[in-house]
């Protein structure tokens, strides 16, 4: 357990929190509520109760407001958190929370991540995804979204018809992304919003970009899971089948944020159906071996799976026959074999993933495999 400080941060105020004390000043109090400041002892009490050094930022904000209600978003005050805290530790959750949404969903830092996220907690499903990375970016993005609603006098502005809808979203992530440009759950919206309303080609280079912010980050697995549903989605079988081996990487390094061992699972079998599909039997073999070990060593697995990856999966058998490296039809005997285990016998001697073949194109979009994206395929804990 870290211990608290024994003196309040003495460094000043970071650019963040003036820009916000600016603004906040600029609106009436009837549209953004201040609190009152916290106190220190407060402050102290919170971070002995958690056991971590909060942000500075933070501090700063609590010294300046303790409570900021945002119209949508309602910053707590360290009393508020302190009893919201001990709700989180009856129920063994590893977050503080420190604000809370019209909707009732927790903002909170994560307190198995030494940098201190804020993540949005889920109160229905427990599921928590990372937000912001700093408190100061949470509260700037707010101010902006508020500022689009409303003007400096409280007043709710009219939207046109080209700021209803798709454009708001849109606007809501490039205010994020203006504080965070490296945030990998703002180019994860950024992705899902092209998906939806712009090109494959802008969604999954988004994909790519969030994934390679967050590389070192512990939702890394459901980072490197969207973009493999997501490749699988518009025909790039080879991008989705480097991006799950990422997947089972990250989920074998033990990281907090980590998939439900169904999730995993499927996960195996999908990249075993990829494998079938560029012929590589063996490998499709053993990835559905180790995908029974995976539930046999969770009997509360259940058998609650993303349908996302049911349907990928379901999309790749249907696509076209397996192929082999050479780009000849296998045996479709092949296929057979790979997903009854029993079949094949021997140890395992899967070689290094094998070409695609340059000459197959996408089933749902006239794609080339690789489209200039260079992922890193170097061996993984399951190649071993």
């Amino acid at each position: 357990m870290t211990l608290p400080r024994t003196t309040p941060p003495t460094s000043a105020p970071s650019r963040g929190i003036e820009t916000i004390r600016e603004r906040v000043a600029s609106w009436p109090p009837a549209l953004v509520g201040r609190g009152a400041p916290a106190r220190e002892a407060d402050l102290h009490a919170l971070e002995a109760a958690a056991g971590v050094t909060l942000p500075p930022d933070y501090w700063a904000l609590q010294r300046l407001y303790g409570g900021l209600d945002l119209r949508g978003e309602r910053i707590l005050d360290p009393t508020e958190s302190l009893d919201a805290l001990a709700e989180a530790r009856e129920a063994g959750l590893p977050i503080l929370p420190i604000a809370t949404d019209q909707d009732g969903n927790l903002k909170c830092f994560a307190l198995d991540d030494p940098e201190l996220p804020v993540v949005d907690f889920d109160r229905e499903t427990h599921a928590t995804v990372p937000w912001f990375r700093t408190i100061s970016a949470f509260v700037l993005t707010s101010l902006d979204l508020l500022a689009q609603r409303f003007d400096t006098k409280g007043r709710p502005r009219r939207l046109g018809r080209a700021q209803d809808g798709p454009s708001q979203e849109r606007v809501a992530i490039e205010i994020h992304l203006q504080y965070e440009p490296d945030s990998a759950y703002g180019l994860l919206e950024l992705a899902d919003w092209h998906r939806r309303y712009a090109s494959p080609e802008l969604a999954i280079r988004a994909y790519r970009d969030a994934t390679e912010c967050s590389r070192t980050r512990d939702h890394d697995a459901r980072l490197h899971l969207r973009h493999a549903l997501y490749a699988v989605e518009i025909g790039r079988f080879r991008e989705a089948r480097r991006a799950l081996r990422k997947v089972i990487t990250v989920e074998s390094t033990g990281a907090t944020g980590r998939l439900p061992v169904a999730d995993v699972a499927a996960c195996r079998r999908l990249l075993a159906e990829l494998y079938d599909h560029v012929g590589q039997t063996r490998r499709a073999v053993e990835q559905r071996r180790l995908a029974t070990e995976v539930l046999r060593s969770s009997p509360l697995a259940g058998d609650l799976i993303d349908p996302d990856l049911e349907r990928a999966a379901s999309r790749v058998r249907e696509v076209t026959p397996p192929v082999v490296s050479l780009g000849q039809k296998a045996d479709p005997r092949a296929a057979r074999i790979s997903r009854d285990p029993d079949l094949v016998g021997g140890s395992n001697t899967d070689t290094p993933d094998e070409s695609d073949g340059s000459s197959r194109r996408s089933a749902f979009l006239d794609l080339d495999d690789d489209d200039a994206w260079n992922l890193d395929d170097s061996p993984t804990p399951e190649d071993s």
